[in-house]
């Protein structure tokens, strides 16, 4: 999010542009230190309230704070159900208007998971007490649920329905976001964006429900975020995956070994695979997939670079991933 004048000065000049709506993420951290302060929200959506943060703020409860703190300048509220965190708590304070979603049973729109096809997924959408049968071209009950999310923002801006449902087949997730990899090969690859215990968890949840012979899955050690997180990653893990590769990510200043040792104290049996370097964790992940077999890799998502000793590296996890899989192939090809 950015620093207050530079956020005025872009809307300025997206109203010189006539740009009629923006969308805005704001961070715990941007609530905190008054970026957003004179902003009032036509629309403000909760997703999901998880540890994270807790580092910048000192405890959940002042990172939850400041999370409901930016209810008090929105005039309408998205709020899910489902989240524990802060779902419930927020549908009871807020005052204005409401629309509530999940997918346990709970909300004025929710869904149900009927198939997972081989391109996407099949779900009941319940709305407005009609069922529609829509097909997402994405896959995961994290990604269903922020569907669900941009559904009420939709209804609370008055789309028709029937221009809504139209659409969604063209509704794409953003890249690093349960991504699959397109690699010519037996065996598939997905990279998302999860970093925290509570993501990796629900992403695992997700893959589990798709159809593979073994998963492997690539977890990584962070020295640019709450480093105290780092043996629950190992917690929430383990025994999730037949292969699990423990590397390092954004080491910035802090050692390596140090990173790893870190994410490695979670678990009650030590992985068999570890790498330093991130790229070589991808490539063990790769070296070990035989035909039917899951990869996730997760932790980088589609960022463009690490943070090195303070500078951002330019990395591209997809280049990394085809450029190991062709040497695999010509190495193949010359025997």
């Amino acid at each position: 999010t950015p620093e207050a004048p530079d956020l005025h000065y872009i809307f300025h000049k997206f109203s010189e542009e006539k740009i009629k709506a923006v969308v805005l993420e704001v961070t715990s951290i941007a609530i905190s230190q008054r970026r957003v302060d004179g902003v009032l929200f036509d629309i403000g959506i909760h997703t999901n309230l998880t540890p994270e943060h807790i580092d910048y703020h000192g405890s959940f409860s002042q990172y939850k704070a400041a999370k409901m703190h930016m209810f008090q300048h929105v005039k309408k509220a998205v709020v899910n159900l489902d989240d524990e965190g802060m779902g419930k708590d927020l549908a009871a304070s807020f005052s204005g208007p409401m629309l509530t979603y999940g997918m346990r049973g709970e909300g004025d729109v929710r869904a149900a998971v009927k198939e997972i096809a081989a391109e996407g997924t099949f779900i009941t959408l319940f709305l407005y007490k009609e069922e529609h049968v829509v097909f997402l071209p994405f896959f995961g009950d994290h990604n269903i649920a922020n569907f669900l999310a941009a559904v009420c923002a939709c209804l609370h801006m008055e789309v028709p329905v029937p221009k809504l449902l139209k659409q969604t087949h063209a509704v794409q997730t953003p890249a690093g976001r349960f991504q699959f990899i397109d690699t010519c090969e037996k065996f598939r690859v997905i990279t998302d964006f999860a970093h925290t215990p509570d993501a990796l968890k629900k992403v695992i949840a997700s893959v589990k429900k798709m159809n593979y012979r073994r998963l492997i899955l690539l977890i990584a050690g962070n020295g640019i975020r709450d480093r105290s997180q780092h043996p629950e990653l190992a917690e929430a893990v383990e025994g999730e995956a037949e292969t699990v590769i423990v590397t390092v990510e954004h080491p910035d200043r802090k050692d390596r070994p140090e990173i790893l040792k870190e994410v490695l104290a979670g678990f009650r049996a030590a992985p068999a695979h570890t790498e330093l370097y991130r790229d070589k964790g991808v490539e063990k992940a790769l070296s070990l997939a035989g035909e039917n077999d899951l990869v996730l890799l997760t932790g980088l998502g589609s960022l463009d670079h690490q943070v090195i000793n303070g500078v951002e590296v330019p990395y591209s996890e997809i280049d990394v991933i085809q450029r190991f899989l062709k040497y695999c192939r010509d190495e193949s090809a010359a025997k």
